[in-house]
């Protein structure tokens, strides 16, 4: 199975499917266990994650992997993935969100083949765009990124193909909004309870 996952990674570097591709530094595939129980499906590389090629190590990152040891993640294997593998950049050179364009290209070539071979229990979307897409594809409801609003969706499981999906808030938004960390760790917990 790492074989298979590295044979797709070697894949992924070389794409262009995209715009994003024009752009990026470096295509950021994941991290973690193969195989895993929880699947964390971010949004996309900010400028740390472009230079160093691995999801989530800026301050987000940081925040994500301490409540995960608050949630008691730490005999739960998980692996640590983008709905879009390159760095989305704006005019400015800054980062933003991904087009559902984007999301769907990649994620259609990409993370449903990650999926598929790391064979999680369950799979949570960390934010908008994330849960935009899993909303849409399983569950046919047309989406747009803008058109999420995690607070409806947050900590609410959906089943797809056998996976239970558990979308909930962006470690990102829990550095402007305090309270949103004290959600995203219950529904941590909530995850942590289900595997």
């Amino acid at each position: 199975m790492k074989k298979s996952l590295s044979d797709l990674n070697q894949k992924m570097v070389k794409c262009i499917q995209c715009p994003l591709s024009d752009s990026r530094t470096k295509v950021v595939t994941g991290r973690g266990s193969v195989p895993c129980d929880v699947l964390f499906v971010g949004e996309a590389p900010g400028r740390d994650e472009d230079e160093q090629g691995l999801p989530f190590v800026g301050a987000s990152g940081k925040q994500l992997d301490k409540l995960l040891i608050e949630a008691g993640f730490g005999d739960v294997s998980y692996y640590i993935t983008n709905v879009v593998k390159c760095r989305p950049i704006d005019a400015e050179g800054k980062n933003r969100v991904p087009s559902m364009y984007e999301i769907n290209v990649c994620s259609g070539a990409w993370l449903i083949q990650q999926i598929k071979l790391l064979k999680p229990k369950i799979i949570v979307p960390l934010g908008r765009a994330p849960t935009a897409f899993f909303l849409q594809r399983y569950q046919g409801i047309p989406m747009e990124v803008d058109l999420v609003r995690m607070g409806d969706q947050h900590g609410k499981p959906f089943e797809i193909e056998g996976i239970q999906i558990i979308p909930t808030y962006h470690p990102a938004s829990t550095l402007y909004h305090q309270a949103n960390a004290a959600i995203l760790l219950d529904d941590l917990k909530k995850v942590k309870e289900f595997v």
